[in-house]
């Protein structure tokens, strides 16, 4: 699977918000009050399957769940059934 980061940085403006950290920008996910997560995104221009991993793993998805958000067929409210269904939140 292949991705652009301008994809990946829509998937994840989805399920929450991206910011300018130190460093890396960096995205915190929000979901029923509670974060999930606050982590970096990588800042290569072209995402691959260890890179899609890297980003979907702190939201704890498989990469095929969070490419489907980042092609907008899945979308935040999804992600809250599926973290639910997981028992992750």
């Amino acid at each position: 699977m292949q991705l652009k980061r301008r994809d990946v940085l829509t998937g994840l403006r989805k399920l929450g918000e991206v910011f300018q950290g130190s460093k890396h920008q960096k995205c915190k996910v929000v979901v029923g009050g509670k974060k999930v997560r606050t982590f970096p995104i990588p800042g290569n221009p072209d995402f691959d399957d260890a890179l899609i991993g890297m980003v979907a793993k702190p939201l704890c998805l498989k990469n095929r769940p969070f490419v489907d958000v980042c092609d907008c067929t899945k979308d935040a409210q999804w992600y809250e059934g599926y973290l639910e269904s997981e028992g992750l939140l």
